[in-house]
This record gives structure tokens, sequence and C-alpha cells, in this order.
């Protein structure tokens, strides 16, 4: 009862981001329809974070009638593998992304005021992007699937090179850092939308890209270091193309965090600085697709399910072609008017 319970907060989570974004970007914009979007969004993500906890709930108190805790949990784990092994694999490690993902956008909805001019439509695009990633937990990769007619005693235990304390520090600090830059890139893109280059929305978003290139790093490096004792130096794990896939968006987000400072101070690179914004997030989605589709053979693939990948391929496809077509059509309005002397 309790996982319908958790599974049903996720499903009206979804319908209020849908909301949120729906308002955002389909409905005039007015201080009531800021208000409204701003609310319907901390709704929808504390409905979602309820959803999680109570998914934790379940975990700690070994409810083995839930598959994915049957598969990846046991009664003699001390609760500290309990609750990292709720990212130990695919389904729980991607509803934990998703929280990430709300948690960052819910940060962000608190912090700026109502009445900043691109803060709506920040939170829509947000709001989409969850609603996407939302869909495809509960389509193709439920984590509250479960095990009837009669539960199993005990769980099948989690991976034992995976009973470290590195698994409860290095995906979640890896994960926060992925969708981090969610902010900078929903940011860019309600600017592109607007349609008003005296909107100085560069300076608004560095600390929140600062941040999230903090964690990226941090994740990275953590990464690195439970490869080299887990292994003596190193190795086949810290050269894994799934693991190296996560300094992609890292190297993107450093040039972007230049290109930002510049951007500041004048719009000379304002075009490059929109640019990356667009390449980090779809750097980090790319990375998304690579540990989850299945198409590379790795000890850190979660997944090798063509349904999946097919999904992730299509709905990252869709951000990145209406981000860069959207991008193409504000050309003309982000160039400078002179060149950098």
């Amino acid at each position: 009862m309790i996982v319908e319970i958790s599974h049903f907060l996720s499903l009206l989570a979804t319908g209020l981001f849908f909301l949120a974004g729906y308002f955002s970007l389909f409905v005039s914009s007015t201080s009531y329809t800021s208000n409204l979007i701003s609310r319907t969004y901390s709704q929808a993500f504390l409905l979602l974070a309820s959803s999680f906890l109570i998914y934790v709930w379940l975990a700690v108190t070994d409810n083995f009638s839930v598959e994915y805790i049957a598969n990846h949990s046991n009664s003699a784990l001390p609760i500290f593998y309990k609750v990292s092994s709720i990212w130990s694999a695919h389904e729980g490690s991607m509803f934990l992304w998703i929280v990430f993902l709300s948690i960052w956008g819910f940060i962000f909805n608190i912090a700026v005021n109502n009445n900043d001019i691109l803060k709506p439509k920040t939170i829509g695009i947000v709001s989409f992007i969850l609603v996407g990633f939302l869909l495809f937990l509960l389509l193709t990769s439920n984590p509250f699937a479960t095990i009837l007619p009669i539960a199993p005693i005990n769980g099948a235990d989690i991976n034992p090179v995976l009973q470290d304390p590195a698994l409860a520090i290095h995906p979640p600090t890896l994960y926060l850092g992925y969708v981090g830059f969610v902010i900078p890139f929903a940011s860019s893109l309600a600017f592109l939308i607007n349609g008003d280059s005296n909107i100085k929305w560069e300076k608004s978003i560095k600390k929140w890209s600062v941040m999230a290139w903090v964690f990226l790093t941090i994740g990275i490096s953590l990464g690195s270091w439970w490869a080299y004792y887990e292994l003596g130096w190193g190795g086949y794990w810290f050269w894994d193309p799934v693991e190296n896939v996560a300094l992609m968006p890292w190297l993107a987000a450093t040039a972007f965090m230049h290109s930002l400072s510049v951007s500041i101070k004048s719009s000379h690179l304002r075009i490059w600085t929109i640019l990356l914004s667009i390449l980090v997030f779809s750097l980090s989605l790319f990375g998304a697709f690579i540990v989850r589709s299945g198409i590379i053979d790795s000890v850190h693939s979660f997944a090798n399910d063509p349904q999946r990948g097919l999904y992730l391929l299509a709905f990252i496809g869709i951000i990145i072609v209406t981000s860069v077509l959207l991008f193409i059509s504000r050309f003309s309005m982000i160039k400078p008017s002179s060149n950098i002397k």
C-alpha cells in the first residue's frame, strides 16, 4: 500500500510540473501567473520529494514487496547501505537524478523574486524537462513495480563492489553537478524566448553555474579516487568510457564559466555563452543516454534496454533541436554590434 502512495505522488507531481510548464510558456505573463507558476512548481516538488522519501523509508524498512528493493538490498545490510542501494542501479538512480533536477529548480524558485522577468519561463522549461524524465521513469523504468502475490523473505543484496562509502557520496555529487546546469540552460532559453537583448541574465546565473561546476568537479574527482583505491591504480575504471563521459560536460562547463565572466562585463561573448550553456546541458543529457541506453558495455552502465535508449535519444533530441533552432532564430538579437578590440 505504501509503495502505491509513493507512486501516486510521483504521478501527481508529473501533472503539476506539466501545468507549471504550460502556464509559463503558453499563458500571458502577469504577476498573477508568475505567482501561480511558482506555487505550482513548489507543490509539485514537495509531492515528488515526499514520494522519494517514502521510497527511502521502504528501503530502510526492508519492504521486499517492491521489486527494485528486493533485487538490490538485503535485511542484513546496515541502514547506510540500504539507503545508498536506491541509486545502485538504473531505476533508483534515475529517480534520484530526477529529484536532484527538481531540487535545483526548487531552490531557484524560492531564491529568485517572482518579479524577475525571466523566472517564469525558466521554471517552465525546467518543469517540461522534469515531465519528460518523469515519464521516462514511470513508463520505461518503473521503480514502483511490486512482486505479487507473495514477496520474498529477503532481498538479493547489493553488489559487493558497491558496498563502499563512496557509493553514498560519488553518484549523488556527480548527479548534482550534471543536472545543476539546467538553471543556466533554462535561463538562457528564457532569455532567447523573451527576445529583449537588454536583459542582463548572465550575472544572475553565475552563482548557479559555479555551484554546479563545483559539484561536477567533486563528483568526477571522487569517481577517480574510488577507482584508484578499489583497483590500486585507477586502471580500467578510471579510463572507462562511461566514467569519462562526465569529463565532456565538465570541459564545456569550464569554457562556459570563462565565457560567462566576459559576458557579464560586456556582450561580446554573449553568443558563445548561450551556445555553451546549451552545449553543457546537452552533454549532461548525452551522459545519461550513454549510461542508460546500453549503447556501451561498461561496468558503469545501468541498463541494456533499446526501448529506454530510444526514448532518451528522442527526448534529448527534441531538447537539443528546439534549443538550437531558438538560438538560430534569435541570433541577430544577441550578435554584438562591434568586435573585441
